[in-house]
């Protein structure tokens, strides 16, 4: 009985610390190399007006201070999340990497939402939207629309 208490415990800690196939911090050589990847969300958490300005091609506009908060500053409900999300293409097993304007806000609080739900595969860019941006990857301006994806509904 020991024995199996000890492997479950096991298997609970290995599922725990699973490597992550997003780097916390993601360079602009890894989204290069997996820009073309189909689990591969991109997140951008600019205002729309920003967005429309110009972003990395194929990215999803989440806008961070209308998106990542509820009325009173808290985080939103896990319904509005779970459609937020699932409008935005991500589930249980994309790969989400998140760029803002530079000042981080927005990415971390992105980061901490989707750690809180439990998606292990989300990674901050190291860029906020500029010239390395601009320089690096193709830019739009059209906004970019995705299939819908199940997410954390019924958890």
């Amino acid at each position: 009985m020991r024995a199996f208490r000890l492997l479950i415990l096991s298997l609970f800690v290995t599922f725990l610390y699973a490597a992550k196939d997003v780097p916390t911090i993601v360079t602009i050589d890894w989204l290069s190399q997996n820009i073309d990847n189909k689990m591969l969300v991109l997140v951008d958490l600019r205002s729309k007006d920003e967005y429309i300005k110009g972003h990395i091609e194929n990215s999803v506009n989440i806008p961070g201070l209308k998106s990542l908060f509820d009325e009173s500053f808290m985080m939103p409900k896990l319904d509005f999340l779970s459609d937020l999300l699932s409008d935005a293409g991500i589930d249980h097993n994309s790969l989400v990497v998140a760029y803002d304007n530079g000042d981080f806000i927005w990415v971390a609080r992105f980061y901490w939402i989707l750690q809180t739900l439990g998606h292990k595969n989300v990674g901050l860019f190291k860029y906020g939207y500029g010239n390395k941006i601009e320089d690096n990857f193709t830019v739009s301006k059209d906004i970019y629309t995705t299939k819908k994806r199940v997410c954390y509904k019924g958890r």
